[in-house]
């Protein structure tokens, strides 16, 4: 494999996820999970492949906000500055079409129902 093939392939972006201030059942609200999908379980960090897909992400943001979510809601949507984001559409290709100055970390909400 080229190097080039080899940085396409493994190829991230760095999230924030933050909870919907709708979904905040606590006081304070809980710290954003910041996203390194990595061997490494640091206190929840992800670099979203681009070539992955949110919700592979799933598993490792919902444990983050478990206590500070309300009860009896499992369905998670992520959404970028209120617009919900596809859930079959690659990360990295999301960011190129929406990030039209790139930020790191890419900001993005979570709200269930």
């Amino acid at each position: 494999m080229s190097s080039a093939q080899k940085q396409v392939w493994e190829g991230a972006i760095p999230l924030q996820i933050h909870l919907h201030e709708s979904e905040v059942t606590t006081l304070p609200p809980p710290p954003p999970a910041l996203v390194f999908f990595s061997r490494h379980t640091l206190p929840i960090s992800v670099l979203a492949p681009r070539i992955g897909y949110l919700p592979l992400l799933i598993s490792l943001v919902k444990p983050h906000f478990s206590t500070t979510l309300p009860p009896g809601l499992d369905t998670v949507w992520f959404d970028y500055k209120g617009l919900p984001l596809k859930w079959f559409i690659p990360t990295g290709v999301l960011f190129d079409l929406l990030c039209v100055e790139p930020e790191r970390p890419w900001n993005l909400t979570v709200i269930t129902f």
